[in-house]
Order: structure tokens, then sequence, then C-alpha cells
């Protein structure tokens, strides 16, 4: 089944920032992943979309009408399918969102970006659907961005293994937690309006 959910148009510091599905994201999404992932960082073009990128929910931000980030969520209900594969433990399997490449184009890497994209998560995804864990998964040189995330987010690592990259390490944030209300404030204080734009 395809995840279909209604479009929104956003707007934040001079940038538009869109969520909604592959059919109407799928081209600018392939697009920053693979310039970030694969022509930058040298992963393999399986990096650019999976299986799972049907059933998720995909947000871009704009710089005028150039693509310049982009994050995708896969929505819990969906998580079971691929827990095991992954190393999600069992207790999350079909309760935690996923939250999956996250591309920020190296121009743009200091203007908050991943702040901005998870203040979108939090306020349009994850807050009305009343979702309470999501996870992260990082694979490869990856790994060195779990900092990063747990900054940004007071995710925690609760597994690691191996995968095709190297090693992995699976972190959660829990929107209950104490570490992910410390963070809550800034992702909240992002400036973010929802309008009403017509592409």
């Amino acid at each position: 089944m395809t995840h279909d959910p209604e479009t929104i148009f956003l707007r934040t510091r001079g940038a538009t920032i869109e969520i909604g599905n592959l059919k109407n994201l799928g081209a600018d999404v392939r697009s920053l992943r693979r310039k970030v992932f694969c022509e930058e960082e040298g992963y393999l073009e399986d990096m650019v979309e999976t299986t799972l990128d049907r059933l998720g929910i995909h947000i871009v931000v704009r710089n005028g009408e150039e693509p310049i980030a982009c994050v995708s969520v896969i929505p819990p209900e969906y998580s079971r399918e691929f827990a095991e594969e992954v190393l999600l433990p069992e207790v999350y399997a079909g309760r935690a969102a996923l939250i999956t490449k996250m591309a920020v184009v190296p121009e743009h890497r200091k203007s908050r970006l991943a702040t901005i994209m998870v203040a979108c998560l939090e306020r349009y995804i994850f807050a009305p659907r009343e979702y309470r864990y999501a996870f992260v998964v990082l694979k490869g040189r990856h790994r060195l961005n779990e900092p990063f995330y747990q900054r940004l987010t007071g995710a925690e690592r609760v597994a690691e293994g191996r995968c095709f990259y190297g090693e992995q390490v699976v972190l959660i944030m829990d929107r209950q937690a104490p570490t992910y209300q410390n963070v809550r404030r800034d992702i909240l204080d992002a400036q973010i309006k929802k309008v009403a734009l017509k592409r």
C-alpha cells in the first residue's frame, strides 16, 4: 500500500519546504541522494531509492527552485517488516518510525537545515500522528554522524552490528524521554510557517 499524505507547503528563512509522497517529490529526493551519497560520499546507487520509499513521507527543502536538502520517514506500522534486517530491537518493531537518508548539499550545511527538517518531522508528522519513537540506522562512515544525531534529536544508541557497508548503529529517539525534551525547544524555535503555495 502506498502512503499518500496530503502535501504540505512551508516557508522558512527564504527557503520553501514541501512534505509529501514519492510520486510528487521522488525526482528531487533521488537527485539529492545521488549528489550527496553517491557522487560526494562514494556510496552505491542503492542509496538513491529503496522499496521502502514508496511507503514513506518525504521532505524536500528548496532554495528557489533548487532542491538543497531532504529527509524521509517510514511510518512505524511498516518497521516490523524490516526490524530484524536493520537490528531494530523487537520492543520497537511496529512502534518506531524510521528517519532515513537525511541529505544536505555541501554549500548549505551551515544553514541549520537539519534542525529545520527535524522541526518539520516533529510538527507535521510525529506530533499529529502521535508517534512516540523514531529510529535512525547509521551505516559505514555514516556512523561518524552519531554525535550529530544525538545532539539534534536526543537519540540514544540501542543496537550495533555489521551490514554490507561495514559496522552499523541504531539510534532511538523517544519523544517522551528527557534527552528529547532537552533538544525540543531548539527544534520548536525553528521559524517555519505553513503557506498556501502552488507549483
